[in-house]
């Protein structure tokens, strides 16, 4: 599918909700501009990031919708409104992919990955293996990780705590050349 075509498809979706409730608000020059900086900034930040933390196209069509909907009738300047949505779609994907908090607003939090500290996905479907499986590799693609000690932050995050394992692994990620593993990974791993 061409991208001309994704960005109608997109504009297909999000005029059948603002029909349904918002339809004054719309002006359509302004949906191919939003929905075109959207889309590229998902595919810059997708292009970035290990697979892990990419965001899925269903996701951000999702959060482009909810910001679209949340500013309808709220903000009747139509540049003003394109720039507060802009900024709470970038929000998003820069939670998404770093890990780092929402800024702008909690909505969106049920669209974040599992593993992620703010998801507030659904996950009674998944067992607590699973879910601490889903954390782990969450952690584990951090993007500041230096791909070789990977395998070795999986193995501290699944060695049970206290154990002669766990404390060996951890002792040698500190030993790491300063950069490699973050602090704040570390500090997770000492305090869990």
């Amino acid at each position: 599918m061409s991208s001309k075509q994704e960005i109608e498809a997109l504009n297909a979706l999000i005029e059948s909700a603002s029909e349904r409730v918002y339809q004054s608000a719309w002006v359509v020059p302004k949906q191919y501009n939003i929905i075109g900086q959207a889309m590229a900034l998902v595919a810059s930040a997708n292009s970035s990031v290990p697979v892990e933390r990419n965001i899925s196209r269903y996701d951000a069509e999702r959060v482009l919708e909810r910001a679209l909907d949340r500013t309808a009738l709220s903000v009747t300047n139509l540049d003003f409104r394109e720039l507060k949505v802009l900024r709470e779609f970038s929000d998003f994907v820069e939670a998404a992919t770093t890990g780092r908090p929402l800024k702008v607003s909690l909505d969106y939090s049920d669209f974040l990955p599992y593993g992620h500290p703010q998801s507030t996905k659904n996950v009674s479907q998944l067992s607590a293996e699973e879910l601490r499986e889903r954390k782990i590799q969450w952690e584990v693609s951090n993007p500041q990780i230096q791909d070789e000690y990977r395998p070795m932050i999986a193995s501290a995050y699944r060695a049970p705590a206290g154990t002669v394992e766990r404390d060996y692994l951890v002792a040698r990620l500190q030993a790491s050349p300063a950069g490699a593993v973050p602090a704040q990974t570390l500090l997770d791993l000492i305090n869990e």
